[in-house]
């Protein structure tokens, strides 16, 4: 038989046997047996890489301590324990002569990774430093590990500052962030060595990791059908110090949505967090979200990882402030009840009955809406009108649509979204200015009627 017939007869019986499903069924369990095996090769090869990985990085920081941090030191060095406050500081150990070689992670970098090593000599002056872990850029921040620019710290004592906030040190240039953070380290170093406590060390003594959380605050926080809404104010983090975001999360506690609401971020950089490839990486997520960076799942945005870690700790800080409505901020409830009093109502009459301007501003998320209510001489609804508005795109601005601003037509009397009883669907994530909108419609309804 020939090599052709024969291939042919092999190739007409392989499609036989996927159509009958008996090969389908033996390749289904070969791909398994792959699967398997790779995830098992995986494993193995993470757990030969993982010690020596770790083992590198601490014969890294002890070539550091002869050559860069105690130049010349001989003696010998012991971790004790630091019985202080200050999180950022990782580990502290004291030489023979009374020296000390501290580990510290600043708060302030540009990548939110920077880790460094102090040397202090007994009588309380810095002998070196060394980075030893950094995700800063390169050209700007990674300088930092320049022999020059560290040379600056050696002999230093009490604290230090950048030029520009009255020090000495000249910081980096276009890697303010960086300097500054290196002079964070370099402090708490000198202040770390106050609380350095002899005898056996004790891991249960370290500071636990600060919550990144704490520096930014939560604004508000609104709860309607489809979930929450919660405004968060990333300033602090930030990389212009102005940065605030809404999250909103539903029922299944997983974010929904993400929109920037205010921000001096740098064009082409910071400003870039309000695009879809950067800002749609939030969606489903819960828990604490990090960059990838830092072993999360959100990348960064190239040249703007201090905004992108700020949304990060933002978003971190809505999901878990859900969970405690004990902790909400005071003032952020919907109201329940229609202000009605008529004020900023104006009403013009027409041959075909009323029309009404309303001013919402006062009860919107923005401070500024307006609308016209059209109203028939059988006093209910024929139209409404957005005649000015300030809410957030793709959330409260869509309340000039008519899948929203059609279902008050025909209304009359007193008009509340369903959550409060009425009939009018709030539009997802903006129940603030659907409730706004529904207490100027009532006004406007109001105000006809006082007129007889």
């Amino acid at each position: 038989m020939s090599e052709k017939k024969v291939q042919t007869e092999k190739t007409g019986k392989v499609k036989k046997d996927l159509k009958s499903g008996a090969g389908l069924g033996q390749l289904t369990l070969t791909l398994c047996a792959i699967s398997a095996i790779c995830a098992l090769l995986l494993a193995l090869t993470n757990m030969v890489t993982a010690p020596i990985i770790e083992a590198n990085a601490e014969a890294k920081k002890t070539a550091a301590i002869a050559a860069e941090v105690l130049p010349g030191f001989t003696g010998t060095l012991t971790q004790v324990n630091y019985t202080g406050s200050d999180a950022t500081v990782k580990s502290l150990q004291k030489g023979s002569e009374g020296s000390f070689v501290v580990e510290v992670s600043p708060k302030t970098s540009f990548s939110g990774n920077l880790t460094l090593l102090v040397g202090i000599d007994p009588n309380r002056v810095v002998t070196g430093i060394s980075v030893v872990a950094s995700g800063e850029t390169e050209g700007f921040g990674a300088r930092a590990s320049e022999p020059a620019w560290r040379a600056q710290f050696a002999g230093k004592s009490g604290s230090v500052a950048l030029t520009k906030n009255g020090g000495e040190i000249e910081g980096i240039a276009g890697a303010t962030l960086t300097s500054t953070g290196v002079c964070e380290a370099v402090n708490s170093a000198l202040t770390a060595i106050d609380f350095a406590s002899d005898g056996p060390f004790d891991p249960s003594l370290v500071p636990d990791e600060p919550d990144p959380t704490d520096d930014v605050d939560v604004l508000s926080v609104e709860e309607n059908g489809e979930g929450y809404v919660v405004t968060v104010d990333c300033g602090t983090l930030s990389f212009s110090k102005t940065l605030k975001i809404q999250v909103n999360i539903g029922t299944d506690k997983k974010v929904a949505g993400v929109a920037i609401l205010e921000t001096g971020e740098t064009a082409g950089y910071g400003a870039l967090a309000s695009e879809p490839d950067f800002i749609d990486q939030f969606l489903g997520v819960s828990g604490t979200v990090n960059l990838t960076t830092k072993d999360g799942e959100i990348e960064s945005i190239s040249g703007a990882s201090t905004t992108s870690n700020a949304i990060c700790v933002g978003v971190t800080a809505a999901l878990q402030i859900v969970d405690h409505p004990d902790q909400w901020p005071q003032g952020t409830e919907v109201p329940t009840e229609p202000e009605t009093d008529g004020s900023g109502v104006s009403v013009e009459e027409s041959g075909e009955g009323y029309l009404v301007t309303v001013d919402c501003g006062p009860d919107s998320f923005s401070k500024t809406l307006k609308i016209q209510v059209s109203i028939g001489v059988d006093k209910t609804v024929t139209g409404v009108t957005i005649l000015e508005t300030g809410e957030t795109a793709g959330y409260g601005a869509l309340a000039s649509e008519p899948d929203f601003i059609d279902q008050f037509v025909g209304v009359s009397g007193a008009v509340a979204l369903t959550k409060n009883g009425g009939e009018i669907e709030s539009i997802s994530g903006a129940s603030t200015t659907s409730n706004a909108i529904c207490v100027g419609v009532t006004a406007a309804l109001n105000a006809v009627e006082t007129l007889g």
